[in-house]
């Protein structure tokens, strides 16, 4: 199953919408943000709320909903959105001149499978603040692979070397 995660299609609005909600939801948003295993992020209500916002049930797949399942609790972790910056932008740069995430830890990142992504975006998620960008976080979880990995190298690195020019 495919997503649209550019800004103006229904699904980044329906992303950024159920994002809103779940703030105001301490309770859902405390039991996503608790929760380690998918098996346990399904059982919360604001998990399904998600799926049912996104597509009619019948449409997604077990791999489906647990892509799903992990962007719900990823996107759980967050405080705001900030859409200014992509997020590798946002790993590259930092309040002192360096990187947020360093590049070792980038490195690590860009090795890891989608099985481990969760942990491992969980505390990247956390080294940012808590604010990045949802829509650019939603898109790597969705379709993290090659191709993502490689748009990720290009876009830190690129910015880095912008950090390290100024």
């Amino acid at each position: 199953m495919n997503l649209n995660f550019n800004p103006d299609s229904n699904d980044s609005k329906t992303i950024l919408s159920w994002h809103a909600a779940l703030i105001h939801d301490r309770g859902g948003r405390a039991e996503l943000k608790r929760a380690r295993t998918v098996t346990e992020i399904i059982q919360s209500p604001a998990f399904h709320r998600l799926a049912f916002m996104l597509r009619p049930r019948s449409q997604f797949d077990s791999a489906s909903l647990e892509r799903v399942g992990v962007l719900a609790g990823l996107l759980a972790q967050v405080d705001s959105h900030d859409g200014r910056k992509r997020m590798a932008v946002q790993m590259a740069t930092g309040k002192g001149g360096g990187p947020a995430v360093s590049d070792l830890r980038f490195r690590r990142l860009l090795q890891r499978e989608w099985h481990e992504l969760p942990d491992t975006m969980r505390r990247i998620i956390h080294m940012l603040g808590r604010k990045v960008n949802l829509l650019d976080l939603s898109r790597a979880v969705w379709y993290w692979g090659d191709a993502v990995k490689r748009d990720w190298a290009f876009t830190y690195f690129a910015a880095t070397s912008e950090t390290e020019k100024s």
